[in-house]
């Protein structure tokens, strides 16, 4: 400034610059005078002078932010803990001073303004398919990532995919080659035919783009159940809860998908028809929605598609929508010559992971190197089936071509009388078809539940629109047995009435009952 007090042009450009601009403009004498800076613009500063980028992901509501911390790059919540402590630190090392948690607050109220004009990204957990290339997220310190592709997997860092962690996730083992998946029956008291629809079951649970088969384990207490589902998760997606209870509500259960790629819900007895709805939606890809927290019009929304693993001693699995999309199997008791402590079995198992992840990718790049295979034919849940038949044709399964199918539909009929036998509408059904019987749909929910005791009665319609639903949602399993259940298109006495028979079942019907629910 001058000596009579009146700025030149220089100097007056130069300050309405820096009141525009902050440092970005102004001189490196300028700089070094924070004092004439806000911490809310030196802040801002930092992000830009670091490459924070901020944008709205694709998949979920909310503003997240990807930034470099030592030679990676992590993606966050913007308002999450440990941006915000990034953040702290970087101004603290800058100015020498703590920055104030208003100051912060203000800096991310202008990032989030930021990411209006970015383009939205997907974030991913755990895994992710992108360009014909599966990425697997270690989960480690260093930040590393599996690249499978077909010919191969390589680990890397920094891909092209964004991933976000979480803080209960766990890391995977540094994969080794020449594994082979059979290794597997050495942590799995299995039957041959289970054996290969559990090792069929995690191979579709690498497909990024599912959508995904729920696994569900049942046998009599103490035959490793619960340790067979840690020991696929762990393959998959080691996480500090491995094991979760029943959920109060499907909000819960989405909440857990943000941060786990496979859901494990453990010593199951009844699932109800609400989380037997719930989990379905999650298996072939669902959105919850709600409103934010503090807020009046901001609506918060979360996409996710999981494989599910449920085990218990004979659960019952609720709705036919979640049995047609189970693969069940059972595991064999264990003798007491071959019982192991859990510290034992699961030392013994860290110890073979390493190659077993191995093998696991193999499977997924002969199922990449065989895209175009078209298989002659396709069980019911063909996404699912079609990734690990491309596996197995790429010879990613140690085990012949074609074998996968045959087991799989085997089990599919079986299946079948299970979930009439195991349901008390269905069971009541096939006992009034020895015999005509007529009546209105009032009439045969009484004869359904008049012998129910009070819990079984939870688990069946409770009025007649409801139990007329049902017996739709019955009908081609009922039909592949054939059993009729006819509904009268015109009311008598004011209420439709119900026919139900026994008749030949026709071919086509006798194929795929299940198929159904997969349209």
């Amino acid at each position: 400034m001058s000596e009579n007090n009146i700025l030149s042009l220089d100097e007056f450009t130069q300050g309405l610059k820096k009141a525009a601009y902050g440092d970005s403009e102004t001189s490196a004498a300028q700089t070094e005078t924070p004092e004439r800076q806000s911490n809310v613009v030196v802040l801002r500063r930092i992000c830009f002078d670091c490459g924070v980028k901020a944008f709205y992901p694709i998949n979920v509501e909310g503003v997240f932010v990807r930034y470099p911390r030592k030679a990676h790059f992590e993606v966050n919540s913007v308002r999450s803990r440990r941006f915000r402590s990034w953040l702290s630190k970087k101004f603290l090392i800058s100015q020498g001073t703590e920055a104030k948690s208003a100051d912060i607050d203000s800096a991310i109220v202008l990032l989030e303004d930021d990411a209006v004009d970015e383009p939205r990204h997907e974030i991913f957990t755990r895994l992710a398919g992108h360009e014909g290339k599966i990425y697997v997220d270690l989960c480690n310190d260093e930040y590393e990532v599996i690249e499978v592709d077909g010919i191969g997997w390589r680990v890397i860092q920094n891909p092209s995919v964004w991933f976000a962690r979480h803080q209960s996730m766990r890391p995977l083992p540094y994969p080794t080659p020449n594994g082979s998946l059979e290794r597997l029956r050495e942590f799995s008291n299995l039957s041959d035919e289970d054996f290969i629809l559990f090792v069929s079951w995690i191979v579709s649970s690498a497909n990024p783009d599912g959508p995904f088969l729920v696994l569900a384990i049942s046998s009599e207490h103490g035959s490793g159940k619960s340790a067979l589902s840690t020991v696929a998760k762990s393959i998959l997606d080691p996480n500090s809860a491995m094991r979760l209870a029943p959920p109060k509500d499907g909000d819960a259960v989405f909440a857990t998908a943000s941060a786990q790629r496979v859901l494990i819900y453990d010593n199951l007895k009844k699932i109800d028809q609400g989380f037997s709805d719930v989990l379905c939606r999650l298996a072939t890809g669902g959105t919850i929605s709600k409103r934010a927290l503090h807020t009046d019009n901001d609506v918060f929304s979360f996409s996710a598609k999981r494989p599910i693993i449920l085990n218990g001693i004979a659960p019952s699995l609720g709705g036919l929508d979640l049995v047609s999309r189970t693969i069940q199997i059972r595991t064999l008791p264990i003798s007491e010559s071959h019982r192991l402590t859990e510290s034992a079995f699961f030392a013994k198992f860290d110890e073979a992971c390493p190659a077993i992840f191995g093998a696991l990718l193999k499977a997924i790049s002969c199922a990449i190197k065989m895209k175009d295979y078209t298989p002659c034919s396709l069980p019911r849940m063909a996404d699912a089936a079609a990734f690990v038949i491309r596996a197995e044709a790429g010879g990613g399964l140690p085990w012949e071509e074609g074998t996968f199918f045959k087991t799989f539909t085997d089990k599919e009929r079986r299946k079948e009388d299970e979930a009439l036998e195991g349901d008390p509408v269905a069971a009541k059904i096939m006992l009034l078809s020895e015999n005509v019987w007529k009546g209105s749909a009032k009439e045969l929910l009484f004869e359904i539940t008049k012998d129910l005791t009070a819990e079984e009665k939870k688990f069946v319609p409770q009025t007649p629109r409801g139990l007329s639903a049902k017996l739709l949602e019955l009908a081609p399993l009922l039909r592949s047995r054939g059993i009729v259940c006819e509904r009268s298109e015109t009311p008598y006495l004011g209420h439709h009435h119900v026919t139900i028979y026994k008749t030949e079942p026709k071919e086509e019907d006798q194929k795929s009952a299940f198929s159904f629910l997969d349209r």
